[in-house]
């Protein structure tokens, strides 16, 4: 991906002494650069990994191949991502793992890596894993790990042919970290366009269900009437929006364009210049009028004002409907009739009986209609 670089904004003139800055290379760089950086370790890691082997699959045009994903269950804890890309030659492995901000996707917005940090992410939950390389009929089996003064090695340990079909496989050891990992694949893989291989099929199955939720499907977004937070997804990851740019607060997702947004280098949240604001900002208008126009349509094909009536509760809530029910779909919508309605409501063991002009709804709701007993 491409990154975002300010334009300069400081001239110099005159014979000034000057130093250009530096990094010193030891075990407190590392651990923020490896570790310290992510807020949520096992996500970060999920997502790092498995964003590089989407790029590497869309870097050899096998988009539509699904890289294999292994989480941690209690008879095999380790986490592991295996692609089909063309893997990586011996100094190519070296530069990868051993040259943090090294990065060979930073020229083009078709690859969701930039940064060159992704691929130490495992550092943030172990000190150490192991990578896998069949690369032109060979196979190369490496170590990365934290030495005694915590800085991380990079080790070939073995290297032999292969009749392997080429790629990388990332490999961290995780005990007791199963049901993390389970939850955090979750809210990772659900903004991946192509599902991994995974060896956990209720992780799909749980997907299926949140995404089958959220029934306002656009070009650029999936809304829920429910409460919840809506997440900006670019390249397939997900960022919490900020609350100060949240227009509605409804369980969603808004699509956005590689390069389109800026975020920290954690990959984690949103940052908030310019640029992101007036994005998520225009996003959000677009989608009110988009999604009142789905809202009304979808009302209208019910067959009986009665369906429509239910249907427009049922759009009703949330933060979203809060919206929309105060522009003039409200009385469009809401039975205002000259009759009058008997209500009782119940209330721990309490029952209360009134009169209403609006006919209640809801799914908690029960209607009588001269039923012996009741009005």
């Amino acid at each position: 991906m491409i990154l975002n670089e300010e334009k300069r904004d400081v001239t110099v003139s005159g014979d000034f002494e000057s130093t250009s800055y530096s990094i010193e290379a030891g075990a407190k760089a590392f651990a923020v650069l490896s570790k310290n950086i992510y807020v949520n370790a096992v996500k970060a890691v999920i997502r790092e990994l498995s964003t590089n082997a989407m790029d590497i699959h869309t870097e050899v045009g096998n988009q539509d191949v699904p890289f294999k994903v292994h989480l941690p269950t209690t008879i095999e804890a380790w986490y592991g991502v295996r692609d089909f890309g063309t893997g990586l030659s011996k100094e190519a492995a070296m530069k990868t793992y051993t040259t943090y901000f090294y990065s060979t996707r930073a020229d083009s917005n078709e690859y969701t890596g930039a940064l060159g940090l992704g691929s130490k992410s495992p550092f943030a939950i172990a000190d150490s894993f192991t990578v896998t390389s069949w690369f032109e009929g060979m196979k190369y089996v490496y170590t990365a790990y934290k030495d005694e003064n915590q800085c991380p090695q990079f080790a070939l340990l073995t290297e032999e042919k292969s009749d392997e079909p080429s790629g990388l496989e990332v490999v961290v050891h995780v005990e007791g970290m199963e049901a993390e990992f389970v939850r955090e694949a979750v809210q990772v893989y659900k903004h991946f366009e192509i599902m991994p291989d995974i060896n956990i099929p209720i992780v799909v199955d749980i997907i299926n269900e949140q995404l089958n939720a959220m029934q306002l499907i656009g070009k650029n977004f999936r809304l829920s009437h429910k409460y919840g937070r809506i997440v900006a997804v670019m390249g397939s990851v997900g960022y919490e929006i900020p609350t100060q740019l949240i227009d509605f607060s409804c369980d969603g997702i808004l699509y956005f364009e590689l390069g389109e947004l800026n975020f920290n280098p954690g990959r984690e949240t949103l940052t908030l210049d310019d640029k992101t604001r007036s994005a998520i900002k225009k996003r959000f208008e677009k989608i009110k009028a988009e999604a009142v126009e789905m809202i009304l349509k979808t009302i209208d094909e019910e067959d009986t004002q009665w369906k429509q009536w239910k249907a427009f509760h049922r759009f009703q809530k949330g933060t979203l409907g809060a919206w929309m029910i105060n522009s003039p779909l409200r009385n469009q919508y809401k039975y205002t009739g000259n009759h009058s309605f008997t209500t009782m409501t119940k209330c721990g063991k309490t029952v209360k009986k009134g009169l209403d002009s609006t006919l209640p709804m809801g799914d908690d709701v029960h209607y009588f209609l001269n039923q012996h007993g009741c009005t």
